[in-house]
């Protein structure tokens, strides 16, 4: 699993710098399995009420079947989601130079006969 890691003074100084720092060694491709069997996880766990927040779209394949399009609310109920979260909170602490709270967790799906998400911009909704 991804370890914890500390930035160096150099790697800060890159971000403050560039506006991003590339952390070799961070993570591997054997995280990255075991990010997408976590993902696999999360589509896969039946649908409870206050768990998961599962959105579906129908399919433009096959009309009239309901496919995933995202899930969110992910964190609270996974717990090897839930420490990738901490590590990666305490890397933003680092660069931003105070404590960084996670604002939103989703998993986008792009499925086949997903109808994919329009040209958009993040906006402040109201």
């Amino acid at each position: 699993m991804l370890k914890q890691f500390q930035l160096t003074d150099r790697q800060i100084e890159t971000f403050r710098r560039d506006g991003y720092v590339l952390v070799r060694g961070a993570s591997g491709s054997e995280d990255m399995v075991r990010i997408d069997t976590w993902a696999r996880e999360v589509e896969n766990a039946p649908e409870e009420s206050g768990r998961y927040w599962v959105y579906g779209e129908e399919s433009r394949l096959e009309p009239g079947r309901r496919i995933i399009c995202r899930i969110e609310n992910i964190i609270s109920h996974h717990p090897d989601f839930t420490a990738v979260s901490g590590i990666l909170q305490t890397a933003t602490s680092q660069l931003i130079g105070e404590p960084t709270v996670l604002f939103k967790d989703k998993i986008n799906f792009k499925m086949p006969g997903g109808d994919g998400f329009k040209p958009h911009q993040d906006q402040q909704a109201g």
